[in-house]
Order: structure tokens, then sequence, then C-alpha cells
């Protein structure tokens, strides 16, 4: 596929790389077909995101679809490279509706939205609601305004993520912690099989594995469809961390 057949598919995820978080990749990572088109396009050698990861190649979709950012989704000072077309209806609808407020902590615009009867749990066209992006950026306020107007805690993207996952992952253990007190469920596990727990311990977030356990010391026993526990996903520097999820 060459990249002008790509873009209809493309184009419309491009309006999430927003504020100063690189959200793409999550889609990518999440959306099979997606990466392959992406990857197909790029001529990368690549069948899917799994093989993306697993030949080191998320690099290499990083740079091509943003120049500037790292591979974590962190962003340097130079400006996102995007290909010169026409916005589509599909980005215009994001930018304008509560996904794009609650991805930048805009608390008055996701405000303004839920007062013009906008749904607190409408999904995105990858699954995404205003609460996964909100959790995922760490916007407490906007998270607890949003459970508050009776946002659903426990709904889940395309890729099986619950707010909780994406809070989880990157570590907002605020978040998480205001997500558990409406009722998320930290046993819930995405499409890889993996829990909160899970998420939080690959990136070695150990106030929050404390934070699982104490609500069900059971997930340490979970595994994902990869039959791993949490313990297995440690990074190697963290050894206290494995040994607490043993």
């Amino acid at each position: 596929m060459s990249i002008p057949q790509a873009l209809p598919v493309l184009v419309p995820a491009f309006s999430i790389i927003l504020g100063s978080e690189l959200f793409f990749l999550d889609i990518v990572l999440e959306r099979g077909a997606l990466s392959s088109a992406l990857c197909h396009s790029l001529s990368l050698p690549l069948a899917g995101p799994t093989a993306a990861s697993q030949n080191n190649n998320l690099k290499g979709l990083t740079m091509a679809l943003s120049p500037g950012h790292s591979k974590d989704g962190s962003c340097c000072s130079h400006h996102v490279a995007v290909p010169s077309v026409h916005q589509t209806l599909e980005e215009m609808d994001f930018e304008r509706g509560i996904w794009c407020a609650a991805l930048n902590g805009d608390l008055e615009k996701v405000k303004k939205q839920i007062l013009n009867r906008s749904n607190p749990s409408e999904p995105d066209p990858f699954g995404y609601t205003a609460l996964h992006y909100a959790s995922r950026n760490g916007h407490y306020d906007v998270c607890r305004f949003l459970l508050e107007s009776g946002a659903a805690c426990n709904a889940q993207t395309h890729g099986g993520a619950t707010p909780l996952h994406r809070a989880s992952y990157c570590g907002h253990t605020e978040v998480a912690e205001l997500l558990l007190t409406y009722g998320a469920d930290p046993a819930a596990t995405d499409d890889d099989g993996k829990t909160c727990l899970h998420k939080a311990a690959e990136n070695g977030h150990g106030d929050l594995c404390l934070l699982f356990l104490e609500r069900n010391s059971d997930l340490r026993h979970l595994q994902d469809k990869s039959l791993r526990r949490a313990c297995d996903l440690v990074p190697d520097k963290n050894e206290d961390l494995r040994k607490l999820l043993e």
C-alpha cells in the first residue's frame, strides 16, 4: 500500500497528536488493521502491532509519524510532522468534541460540552472516551468531573483498555484511586489479558501496584494471554517490586 492509499485510514488518527502527548502509538498498538496499513505504507517488515514491538520497529513508527517525539510518548520542542492533506470530518469532530478537551485537561471546555448535552461516555472512532484521555494524561479534575457527570468508569476501547488501564500504564496514582472509588474494576482485562496491575508493573509503578494489591491481592496471580503474571513484566532494575508481586 502506498502512503497516499493509506492516508484515508491514517489521517483521522493524527488528530490524536495533541497537547504534549503522542497518543497515536497507543492506538496503533490496539488496532492491528491500522498498524498493518501504516507498516505497509512505510515499507516496514511488520504484520501487526505485536510484530512491531517484537521487531524493535516501534521506534521507527514513532520517528516516521512524529519526528521530535520519543518512543514513550514524551515530547520535545520540535513540531509534529503531519501530512499536508485536508482535515477530515472525523478530525474536526475530535477537535470540537469532548475528547480533545479531556486530552488537554481543559476542564472548562469539558464542562461546556457536558452542559451542551454531550454524552460523557461517548467513544471516539477508536473506542476512547473522554475519561480514557483524561486518565491517560493524569487530568484529575477532568476525570472527577466526568465521573460526577456519569461517565462509565469501565468503558473499554477497541483493544479492551479501560480508563484504569490507561492511568495505570502512565503512573497516575491519584487518578487510579479516583477511578477505583467510582467502581473501576481492577481485575478487568484488555485484549492481551492484562489487568491494571500488569500495566503498572511493566512500567515499574510501585505505588500503583501496592494500591491494586490492597484492593485485591489475588491480582498478582492472574496471567495475561502470554501466561505472564505482573511480576514477569517488571523492569529488570526493579527487583524489589518483582519480589512484592511474586
